[in-house]
């Protein structure tokens, strides 16, 4: 059971990284489109 937790918390990790990862270039391309625009 244990084993299947910290697993859990790999997995869940991996995922807040690469969500965050995301963000960070969704942000800065929205940013880059703006200004460009302008």
């Amino acid at each position: 059971c244990l084993e299947q937790k910290n697993l859990y918390n790999k997995q869940v990790k991996i995922l807040f990284f690469m969500g965050g990862i995301l963000v960070l270039i969704g942000t800065s391309a929205l940013i880059i489109f703006t200004t460009k625009k302008k």
